[in-house]
């Protein structure tokens, strides 16, 4: 009895007919040379852009004096809670807390100098509750 001893040809030839047994879809791909890459383009000339449309509501004078009046109170009722706290006694968190209490109240001025007053009002708002519920948490 003579033994055969396989090549690298039957090797070969075994793998491709078991690829093609098993429906494989990407036998061309994979057996493709690969293809050259498609040079890179220029970048396109960007134009100056412009900032975005800010959509705010159209107040009454009577209402942005309203919405002004309140920012402001916000604004300074939180300031006098922020210098109840002692941030050299506060947990990691709480540090993070009083930071974005600051935070708040600095983009409210901001808003409010720049007479966006339902803004001012939200941020201010924001920095108040935060205020509040850090100084509830340490008593």
């Amino acid at each position: 009895m003579t033994q055969l001893r396989p090549t690298f040809g039957h090797f070969l030839a075994f793998v491709l007919i078991a690829l093609a047994l098993t429906s494989c879809t990407r036998l061309k791909e994979i057996l493709a040379p690969p293809t050259p890459s498609a040079p890179p383009s220029a970048p396109a000339k960007k134009e100056p852009s412009r900032p975005p449309a800010v959509l705010s509501p159209q107040l009454s004078p009577a209402e942005e004096d309203r919405l002004r009046q309140q920012a402001d109170t916000r604004i300074k009722g939180t300031e006098r809670m922020v210098t109840r706290i002692d941030p050299k006694r506060l947990a990691k968190d709480q540090q993070e807390t009083l930071s974005f209490i600051h935070g708040f109240l600095a983009r409210g001025k901001a808003a409010l100098a720049n007479k966006e007053f339902q803004q001012a009002f939200n941020l201010a708002d924001k920095a108040y509750v935060l205020a509040e519920e850090l100084l509830s948490a340490l008593r």
